[in-house]
């Protein structure tokens, strides 16, 4: 993504995970306006001002292609990338420090079992946090 304007740091490179819910809260934030209730992503203009390292420590992204019958989540670390695909036993997981072509799919090795389990309950966690929050709640119960 390429972002320029008032208090952006010019030809600076950010490598700070982000996704695209982002990209509205950050241009509502650079314009100087109140964020609406329930509205999804986190504003990356304290990084983009130089003042942060990032908002997220992962990110996620969904890829459906129903008429091909494919749809995965997708979550990314600094480090890791998995990817399951739905009602699948199978899936893609890489150490992008050690691996950044991704040729060598970890899913399946025995040794990478605790990190798979990590991640997925990391995509769990995201899946269930990161749920549309509206319409807004009108009671208590």
């Amino acid at each position: 993504m390429i972002v320029r304007g008032p208090g952006i740091l010019p030809g600076q490179r950010v490598s700070a995970l982000m996704e695209h819910v982002d990209i509205v809260p950050t241009l509502i934030d650079a314009a100087g306006l109140e964020r609406a209730s329930g509205l999804l992503g986190a504003s990356l203009m304290e990084t983009l001002r130089g003042r942060s390292a990032g908002v997220r420590d992962s990110a996620m992204t969904a890829y459906d292609a129903h008429d091909r019958g494919i749809s995965t989540k997708c979550l990314r670390t600094s480090r890791y990338k998995l990817v399951v695909f739905a009602g699948e036993t199978y899936g893609e997981l890489y150490d992008l420090q050690e691996d950044p072509g991704e040729n060598r799919n970890l899913f399946e090795d025995p040794a990478s079992r605790e990190l798979r389990r990590r991640m997925m309950e990391l995509l769990v966690q995201r899946m269930i946090r990161d749920q549309d929050p509206l319409p807004v709640r009108q009671a208590n119960w």
